[in-house]
């Protein structure tokens, strides 16, 4: 009757000893995981912000130089006729 309960115990034990060894191999795979997911999130930011300041450098010039197209005449025929030498 005791040799049947310590039996039962032990089995009892290494049945938990694998349920806790699992538990901790799938906790450590979701940690790593977490940890993976650290890493790609940061360089996915670092991406986008260096997208990001690149597309404002291209606004930025496209700006400027749709600002110095507007000073400059729309046409030569708006502007005066060059001046001529007077005749003596």
């Amino acid at each position: 009757m005791f040799h049947n309960r310590t039996a039962s115990i032990q089995q009892a034990l290494q049945e938990a000893r694998a349920a806790s060894q699992d538990a901790n191999r799938r906790l450590a795979d979701i940690e790593t995981r977490l940890r993976q997911l650290d890493v790609e999130i940061g360089r996915m930011q670092s991406t986008a912000e260096s997208e990001a300041a690149g597309e404002e450098a291209r606004i930025q010039k496209a700006a400027k130089t749709m600002f110095a197209k507007s000073l400059q005449p729309r046409n030569r025929k708006s502007q005066p006729p060059p001046s001529r030498p007077a005749a003596n």
